[in-house]
């Protein structure tokens, strides 16, 4: 009987031993594609999360986060080693000197914060990148040379709270927000940025969009080219509709539109239902996630 009960246990320790040794592989493989920095820790065998390699941090014996910022790194980002750290969460690269395009880091579907502000990653980033990537609550591409269109499977993450983009070569039109109730920090300014702001974005401060030449909008207080069309639309559609109400017309009219402005209050009351609930949801307790990277408490 007592054999019968110790299995369970056996596989249990075997798993999590097994899950350890292939963290501290992974590492090492991912250590020998960097150049620089100071890893002389890392050393197979060690114990990564044991003796607290630098960089690594861990819950329990699997790793879940890598703290890699100002080790003055270059060299690739060996997305396969990465992979094989089935735990990951986080990862910061931040004040280093990688160059290229962004890493592959959209093939690491459980991560919920990527860091890689502060480097020279450059070229534009596949509109579909994110899209894989719902997890992701926090992202930081600042201060690199990134270029071309902000894609729009970023824009369209779920749980996006931090997006941090300026000080980069982006251009074109922002891309709206799909959740904007989830995201408090935000900053677009020093790109190429052009058109006209969304206004899913009217909760932001202006300071998040300036240095951006060619945006307009009320959150600048800078007319777009177009305004002035936009406001006799809306002039002649309030003439119109106050001609329909005083007009001869004026009882079916009347009826269209109480039944309108009905319809306009349900959409807002349950809009109100939506955001008021997403407020509630639970913020993810990793402590790794707070406002400043991998702050420990």
């Amino acid at each position: 009987m007592a054999a019968v009960r110790f299995i369970p246990l056996f596989f249990i320790l075997f798993s999590t031993l097994c899950f350890s040794q292939s963290d501290e592989e992974a590492l090492i493989k991912l250590k020998k594609s960097f150049t620089g920095g100071n890893l002389d820790n890392w050393v197979l065998g060690s114990g990564a999360c044991e003796k607290r390699w630098v960089g690594v941090m861990c819950s329990g014996d699997n790793v879940t986060g890598l703290h890699l910022a100002d080790m003055q790194l270059t060299g690739e980002v060996d997305i396969q080693a990465l992979l094989q750290i089935r735990g990951l969460k986080a990862i910061s690269l931040i004040n280093n000197s990688f160059t290229g395009d962004i890493p592959d880091l959209h093939k690491l579907t459980n991560l919920r914060a990527i860091y890689l502000s502060k480097n020279k990653f450059s070229g534009s980033i596949p509109d579909n990148y994110f899209e894989k990537m719902g997890l992701l609550k926090k992202v930081w591409l600042d201060d690199n040379q990134f270029s071309g269109r902000i894609p729009d499977s970023l824009c369209r993450l779920p749980n996006l709270m931090e997006l941090h983009l300026e000080l980069n070569q982006f251009s074109g039109q922002i891309p709206p927000l799909k959740y904007p109730a989830m995201v408090r920090d935000l900053n677009f300014s020093k790109n190429n940025l052009e058109g006209e702001i969304p206004e899913v974005y009217m909760q932001f401060n202006a300071t998040s969009f300036e240095g951006n030449p060619g945006l307009c909008g009320s959150i600048l207080g800078k007319e777009c080219e177009n305004g002035d069309n936009k406001s006799g639309q809306k002039q002649e559609s309030a003439s119109s509709l106050s001609e329909g109400i005083d007009g001869s017309g004026s009882g079916s009219n009347s009826k269209v539109l109480a039944i309108s402005i009905g319809s306009v209050f349900a959409v807002v009351f349950l809009v109100i239902i939506v955001v008021l609930a997403r407020k509630r949801r639970k913020e993810d307790e990793f402590s790794i996630l707070s406002k400043e990277p991998f702050k420990e408490e």
